[in-house]
């Protein structure tokens, strides 16, 4: 039986050290209310493996007062963990445009124009040479965020833990098992992507798959999409942080 687009998805980049690959990255509009900058570092929360999102509980790093908290609530003995500008280490370019990341048997086989994927229109051929096999593309790459004071986030968390738990469960509940709540010590972020799973629909494992981006209206405005003959799940947002626009295929 084949694993829900998000469940496969993770499975498969999972072992690649990028961290917890989401099937849906983008933050909720819940959060986004309450915080514009999506996900952060010092997010307590869980994955939902329904639509691989991550549903935040709390931030240890943020105050009490704090509008995401008057939502959530926080547990009742929270102190807040102050941070210095200097604890985070952040990379603007950590990942070039363009940057696709996959299981060993895709295969990039053409990439038109050559170069940099950014404001232009791309054609990205790929040769999909297993039964099964996950891909990530960063038209506009990505800069990554890590905490430097792993050590201190591990005591908070280890002498915190079963309140997380007991405040998921109770006041927010939501229903954890057991080794599912994370703390966030690290993160990418991007305004552009695109995450695929596929998996073997007909008698032969050897397929390709192109992944587009076109020009849409005026100006520089772009939508992608993907064309294969393949049983191939996929989702993209264009330009997340201007309200760009989101594609899904999930059939």
């Amino acid at each position: 039986m084949t694993d829900p687009p998000p469940q496969s998805y993770a499975k498969h980049l999972l072992p690649l050290g990028y961290g917890y690959p989401l099937w849906t990255p983008e933050p909720s509009h819940e959060l986004l209310l309450r915080r514009r900058d999506g996900l952060r570092i010092g997010d307590v929360g869980v994955i939902d493996t329904e639509n691989g999102s991550f549903d935040v509980f709390f931030n240890i790093c943020l105050p009490r007062e704090h509008p995401l908290h008057r939502v959530t609530g926080v547990p009742d003995n929270f102190v807040p963990v102050e941070l210095d500008e200097w604890d985070i280490a952040s990379f603007p370019h950590a990942e070039y445009p363009g940057r696709v990341i996959s299981t060993s048997s895709v295969t990039a086989t053409t990439i038109e124009p050559s170069g940099e994927a950014t404001s232009r229109p791309f054609t990205y051929g790929f040769s999909l040479a297993s039964s099964e096999g996950a891909l990530l593309i960063l038209p506009k790459g990505a800069e990554s965020y890590k905490l430097r004071k792993r050590q201190m986030f591990k005591d908070v968390a280890v002498r915190n833990a079963a309140d997380w738990y007991n405040f998921g469960e109770q006041h927010l509940g939501r229903i954890i098992t057991h080794d599912s709540l994370y703390l966030i010590t690290g993160l990418y972020k991007t305004s552009s992507w695109s995450v695929a799973v596929f998996h073997q629909a007909t008698g032969t494992a050897e397929s390709s798959a192109q992944f587009k981006a076109s020009h849409v209206g005026e100006g520089n405005n772009m939508t992608y999409a993907w064309e294969t003959m393949r049983a191939l799940d996929w989702r993209w947002i264009q330009n997340f942080n201007q309200r760009g626009i989101i594609g899904q295929n999930t059939g």
